[in-house]
């Protein structure tokens, strides 16, 4: 693994000088690793948000607080953070409502104060809390909006004064806030403030502001006791009831708490007092303090500018309202302020509310998780995805890349814990990321997302994807990658492989290569898909020969492993296939001997070749010229060189010898050379145009082996190969071949011109006399012959003393053509006929016995 593959490897110092594009590049693949990781080994649905959540904080740290070399930042880098903190919020809200709900296990039977009685016992105030408290964290975690006055403790540390210096103690983690001494203390005896104190006023108004946004009440009050902002204390204790509650029904001092509860409301209602002067004075923080104390929900949203800060203002005021009511409910003091809006907040309310204003779209996400309506997270996420694809939004609105991965997370995450959802949504939400990784090249990611699929859907998904797929290698470690996840390659590999039944004889080279690629899938499939791969293999090799793409016909070949046949009879195989899968691995092999025997010939002919290399042999006048050294080395170098030619003769001799070997192996072939034992079997007619064109190539390389090196009696042995027995193999080639074969081997043949004698008749007509006799033809039998030849081909039976003999043609003679006519497959009747038609016969024979021949290749 990359070290920077994973977020744990991250930190701000390595990005200092990396351009903003390859570092949102680096951080985009960083968190898709770890996302899939984390789904991989998912085993505990909170332990996987908690991993989400840190990831996403460590990343969103390392953009934000990375040295910047730029003025000015990205709207592209903003628009990526921003992702990022959107998601990390969601992971957080599960966080936060796994939080609750082990705080209420913990504490149900043990608490009895009236927060943690609301909390328990009433649904609808447990999830206004949960996410009142998430919401707090969220802008702890951004500090912005209302939180932003945190930002404030830098500007303190400026402060030259003793609270400067033990603000920056605080910040650093040195003290607490508990622990201030300073100089600064804020008091009301004054009518008047200069400037420098208002200022310093505001600056703490906007930081308590914040350490209430953000739930930090006892830090606020520590300020403000420490500066003696005495003004301020007694409000923020309105907030410590909530945040910490002291009161039970059960408490026998109840008295002092319902004292305790008038001064509350009697300092809420103050706070209320003065935000209804509205004061020209007063600051956007006054009135976001006096209405976050009153609980008045109208001055918290009239001035809030985030969403989230939207969202508390209503949490926070419909949650105090809640707490007021049980607080009057349990002590009867019913309070001064009136409080009917807020107290009427539920959840739902508040989100509709936020949807008018429509200040977020991932509110609703956020809406669904609080109240555990997960099909209705899905839901919610794929009418995103489809407003998106079907352009329902503006381009600034389009669903995000990040966004997506996220949608995907959880909804493997609730598949995954079988949590009820609509799986038809589902699948489309992790299509639509899958989809997103193949556009980011981040190819290896995408098996396990395929895995997480509905099982009527995976393969076919899986097919698309693996189709666009051209390395081969890439392919082979994405199949390793599916199987690992648990997927059937050998169904996705039948997909792949595009099987056709027949193929078009005009395919273009392109569709010979789709053709390939497309078959490889079978080859990738590995044992899954042996068997097939072979059929299909063959099935390429027969057409690829039948239509001469010879250079094609040689790549598949080579594909297909030579064991292939060794590994699928290890394989489990049913007994009624076996016979078929057995012919299918002797048709291979018996390829596998036609390119043999092609190597073979193509070897002896290299070493043929060099052995027929001359020397620039010297004159006995020219050698005497030359000096005693130039001598002894042309003598030296004819020595090497007739070495050299005399170690390759031997060496095409013995390759010669190993190519009529392998020859031979065609005619003692098991079952047959390229035949089918299967009846009715839809390969036989294309096994046999193979087995006619692989025996015409073979017996005319070998011909042309003997031709070249004049060998004539091999010469005539290929003949009687082909024309004597039973079988007459040249009966197998079509009539291009056999005419081929005899032009080829005419000048080797006897070709005798034989002119019939001219009779005159009584009447004085004239006719012709050929001087023989004829017997045999292919509707003859030959074992009723006399003389009992071994075929049915044209033989002279008897021939005379004159015209026939003195032409060269002799008794037992085998006629190959006439006049250019193929003899070999002809009725005896044709033959006849043929041979009274003409005064002229050009007559090819081959003979068994030709002694001048033989003592041609002895001279």
């Amino acid at each position: 693994m990359d070290l920077l593959d994973t977020s744990l490897k991250l930190n701000s110092s390595t990005y200092s000088l990396i351009p903003e594009k390859d570092l949102v590049h680096t951080i985009n693949h960083v968190i898709i690793h770890d996302s899939c990781m984390f789904l991989e080994n998912s085993t505990n649905f909170k332990v996987s948000m908690l991993q989400f959540h840190e990831a996403l904080n460590k990343l969103v740290s390392v953009l934000i607080n990375r040295p910047i070399t730029n003025k000015s930042v990205s709207k592209f880098m903003n628009d990526t953070i921003d992702q990022l903190i959107v998601e990390r919020n969601i992971y957080g809200l599960f966080l936060q409502c796994f939080t609750i709900e082990d705080y209420v296990a913990e504490n149900e039977e043990l608490s009895t104060s009236i927060r943690d009685r609301l909390l328990f016992d009433n649904s609808e105030f447990r999830i206004l809390f949960t996410l009142l408290r998430w919401s707090e964290s969220v802008a702890e975690d951004t500090l912005d909006g209302f939180a932003s006055g945190l930002n404030s403790l830098d500007e303190l540390i400026k402060l030259d004064n003793v609270l400067g210096n033990t603000i920056l103690e605080v910040k650093n983690g040195q003290k607490s806030i508990s622990l201030l001494s300073t100089g600064l203390h804020f008091k009301n005896d004054g009518l008047f403030l200069n400037s420098k104190d208002s200022e310093n006023i505001q600056d703490m108004i906007k930081l308590i502001v914040g350490f209430i946004r953000c739930g930090r009440i006892d830090e606020a009050i520590q300020l403000v006791v420490q500066t003696k902002f005495a003004s301020v204390y007694s409000l923020l204790k309105v907030k410590k009831y909530i945040k910490d509650p002291k009161l039970s029904h059960f408490d026998d001092k109840k008295l002092r708490f319902v004292s305790s509860f008038k001064s509350r409301d009697c300092t809420k209602f103050v706070a209320q007092s003065f935000l209804d002067k509205n004061f020209s004075t007063y600051t956007d923080m006054d009135k976001v303090l006096l209405g976050s104390i009153s609980g008045e929900f109208k001055s918290l949203f009239k001035y809030s500018k985030t969403f989230d800060d939207k969202l508390w203002s209503f949490l926070t005021a419909a949650i105090d309202a809640r707490f007021d009511e049980a607080l009057e409910n349990n002590f009867g003091y019913k309070s001064r302020l009136k409080r009917s809006f807020e107290r009427a907040l539920t959840v739902d309310s508040i989100f509709e509310n936020l949807e008018k204003d429509n200040v977020h779209d991932y509110y609703g996400l956020i809406k669904y998780i609080v109240t555990e309506q997960f099909s209705k997270c899905v839901d919610f996420m794929y009418s995103k995805i489809i407003d998106s694809i079907n352009r329902k939004v503006t381009v600034e609105n389009l669903i995000h890349p990040n966004t997506l991965r996220m949608y995907a997370n959880l909804t493997i995450l609730f598949k995954k814990f079988d949590i009820e959802i609509d799986l038809k949504m589902a699948d489309e939400i992790i299509s639509s990321y899958i989809d997103v990784l193949k556009d980011l090249k981040e190819h290896k990611y995408i098996p396990y997302y395929l895995s997480t699929l509905s099982d009527n859907l995976k393969e076919e998904v899986a097919k698309t994807f693996l189709s666009e797929i051209t390395d081969e290698n890439n392919r082979k470690i994405l199949l390793k990658y599916c199987k690992n996840y648990g997927m059937n390659i050998r169904n996705i590999c039948l997909l792949l492989c595009n099987r056709d039944s027949s193929f078009d004889p005009y395919l273009s080279d392109t569709d010979i290569d789709d053709k390939i690629a497309s078959w490889l899938w079978l080859l990738n499939g590995e044992n899954e898909t042996l068997v097939e791969a072979l059929e299909e293999g063959c099935k390429l090799l027969r057409w690829l020969l039948i239509n001469n793409k010879d250079f094609y016909w040689e790549k598949v070949l080579k594909m297909l492993p030579d064991n292939i046949v060794f590994d699928i009879e290890t394989l489990n195989i049913k007994s009624e296939n076996k016979k078929r899968i057995d012919d299918i691995n002797l048709e291979f092999l018996s390829f596998k001997l036609f390119e043999s025997i092609c190597s073979k010939y193509q070897y002896w002919n290299n070493c043929f070749e060099k052995s027929c290399v001359t020397f620039g042999e010297l004159s006995d006048e020219d050698l005497a010229k030359l000096s005693f050294v130039e001598k002894e080395n042309y003598q030296r170098e004819l020595k090497e060189f007739e070495a050299e030619i005399a170690k390759w003769k031997e060496e095409s001799s013995k390759a010669k010898d190993i190519l009529i070997n392998e020859t031979n192996l065609t005619l003692t072939f098991p079952k047959g050379w390229f035949t089918s034992t299967i009846q009715n079997d839809p390969r036989v007619e294309e096994l046999k145009k193979i087995r006619s064109i692989c025996l015409y190539r073979t017996f005319k390389m070998l011909l042309e082996c003997h031709i070249i090196s004049n060998d004539y009696k091999g010469t005539i042995s290929i003949l009687h190969t082909l024309t004597d027995g039973e079988g007459q193999l040249i009966k197998e080639l079509d009539f291009e071949a056999r005419e081929d074969f005899f032009r080829s081997i005419q000048c080797l043949s006897i070709a005798v011109e034989l002119r019939k004698e001219i009779i005159s008749t009584s009447d004085n007509d004239v006719s012709y006399k050929v001087g023989l006799k004829i017997g045999g033809g292919i509707d003859q039998d030959p074992s009723l012959s006399p003389f009992k030849y071994p075929d049915n081909g044209i033989y002279i039976t008897s021939i005379d003393a004159n015209v026939a003999q003195k032409s060269g043609l002799r008794q037992h003679d085998k006629i190959l053509q006439v006049n250019g006519h193929d003899f070999t497959m002809i009725t005896h009747e044709k033959a006849v006929k043929y041979i009274k038609k003409y005064p002229v016969l050009n007559i090819l024979v081959a003979r068994n016995h030709m002694k001048d021949l033989e003592s041609q290749s002895k001279v």
